[in-house]
């Protein structure tokens, strides 16, 4: 993922926090970030079952950031591709926002 910034907070060598910070442009609210977000909200069994997703991923992966979120991938995918085709846009792969 490219064209941002992430700070992460540790607590006793445990990483308790992270803040994404992107950069402002005519397209920021479509970026899949924000598709995820809101189509989430839109959709909370798809919610429940993203938080079943990462709790999985942190249990079995959780040793490394990448692993987690590598975890995460498939599942955050299939909702990117949902609402990019809700919204008219191309499909786009989640490591390319």
């Amino acid at each position: 993922m490219t064209s941002r910034y992430l700070f992460a907070k540790y607590t006793n060598e445990v990483w308790t926090h992270n803040l994404h910070v992107l950069p402002y442009n005519d397209g920021f609210y479509l970026r899949n970030e924000f598709l995820l977000r809101d189509y989430l909200r839109e959709h909370p069994k798809l919610a429940d079952e993203y938080g079943e997703v990462k709790e999985r991923a942190a249990m079995e992966n959780g040793s490394t950031m990448e692993a987690y979120t590598r975890a995460k991938t498939e599942f955050i995918q299939k909702v990117i591709d949902a609402a990019r085709k809700e919204k008219g846009l191309p499909l786009q792969s989640v490591w390319e926002s």
